[in-house]
């Protein structure tokens, strides 16, 4: 919720305190999570409502790089200067000159939802500088980037006499509505930027913090039809004249929030909000995301598979969290007579008493069955000494037992 002071009171409050401490000097609202005081004969506003009758806007959307013309909204009413506060307006006492604002991206100064009714779209303006007004006006506001420090909104009457200021301190990222009511004085010259003009500080234009968009100035007189109103081209809001003051009805229109990776765009509570649509692939292995510039995005993550085939070689893959695993070693080797082989692939060796069972003859030629240094000839040699001696025993015999003639 926002609270700020529709009656202008003295007062400062704090976004969620009920509490206001009056101050003699201080003329505050609220604008979102920080706060906007008033300093001197000038009234802080902090609601577009509050400015009743809109005679000019700048929507800084003509131009996406570069100065802005310092002609730019003559037509509406309002020029731009680049020179010393005291040559822009006779009598100024202030130090400091300003500079060409430049459009910029809004980028992240403007965070929905803005407060106070503020309007950011397209581009936006920075370095805000020092303007005068060729009608009289006596109200000001703009939609403040947060998230740079303090602001200020310092203006002089056409003698160039300070009127005062308002300054707003944001919080982190923060964007809301800022506006001065000078209470039917004419602005002879109005400034923005970082600096406490009203404090004494020269004005430089050094700090990052002016980055705003859709200024809109009046007369502060009520309005007579919706033409007195702000047309912010937003698709969220209407605006009408309703009984002298300014109205922002808020719609539930289809809209465009130019976010690819939304659907079904729709108006909610002013802002435009789409539903996210979904870039899942059904692939465990691809990081599904979503480019609002560029639409689904599906990454693949890096050592992440689908079957054995996306691993190294001798890994597996663990389904589940599809990740690679070492496998199981692979089975010992065998002989071709089915003997098992050691883990060098030497077949196991057979020992009796320590000695080496009989080697394998590797060369094809035999059994080769040898133990000793004379090899399988010597024995073949003594078992043919054997057979020679058993065959000659038994010839004797035979001839022993014939008959002598």
């Amino acid at each position: 919720m926002i609270y700020r002071n529709p009656l202008h009171a003295p007062a400062t409050c704090l976004l969620g305190s009920l509490a206001c401490v009056a101050l003699s000097s201080l003329s505050p609202g609220v604008a979102w999570a920080g706060t906007i005081t008033a300093q001197g004969n000038v009234t802080a506003l902090d609601d577009i409502t509050q400015i009743n009758s809109v005679s000019g806007t700048a929507l800084f959307d003509e131009g996406p790089t570069g100065d802005v013309p310092l002609d730019q909204y003559a037509d509406a009413g309002l020029t731009l200067h680049v020179d010393d506060l005291s040559a822009i307006l006779p009598g100024v006492t202030v130090m400091g000159a300003s500079i060409n604002p430049i459009y910029v991206k809004p980028g992240k100064h403007f965070p929905d939802p803005i407060a106070g009714g503020g309007v950011a779209l397209g581009t936006a303006v920075f370095y805000a500088g020092a303007m005068t007004f060729s009608e009289p006006v006596t109200q000001f506001g703009l939609t403040a980037g947060g998230g740079a420090g303090t602001q200020y909104i310092t203006v002089w009457d056409l003698n160039g006499e300070l009127l005062g200021q308002v300054s707003w301190e944001p919080e982190e990222e923060d964007a809301g509505f800022v506006g001065i009511d000078t209470m039917g004085v004419p602005i002879g010259l109005l400034t923005y930027g970082n600096d406490d003009l009203f404090g004494g500080i020269d004005y430089t234009i050094n700090g990052s913090g002016s980055v705003s968009d859709t200024w809109v100035w009046g007369l502060g007189v009520p309005c007579l039809t919706a033409a007195d109103c702000l047309d912010d081209t937003g698709p969220c809001t209407e605006f009408e004249c309703n009984a002298g003051v300014c109205a922002y009805p808020k719609t539930t229109n289809p809209c465009d929030d130019v976010d690819v990776c939304t659907d079904a765009d729709t108006c909610t509570e002013g802002m435009c909000i789409g539903v996210a649509i979904s870039c899942a692939d059904t692939n465990p292995c691809t990081l599904d995301t979503c480019d609002s510039e560029r639409g689904c995005m599906n990454t693949q993550i890096e050592a992440c598979c689908l079957s054995d085939e996306d691993c190294p070689e001798g890994d597996e893959c663990l389904l589940g969290s599809n990740t690679c695993v070492p496998g199981p070693p692979p089975p010992p080797m065998t002989t071709d007579d089915g003997d098992d082989e050691t883990e060098t692939g030497e077949p196991p060796s057979e020992t009796s008493g320590g000695e080496t069972g009989p080697a394998i003859d590797e060369s094809g030629g035999g059994c080769g069955c040898s133990s000793d240094e004379r090899g399988g000839g010597a024995l073949v040699g003594l078992l043919a000494l054997a057979l020679l001696g058993i065959g000659r025993g038994r010839r004797r015999d035979q001839l022993d037992a014939e008959p002598r003639q």
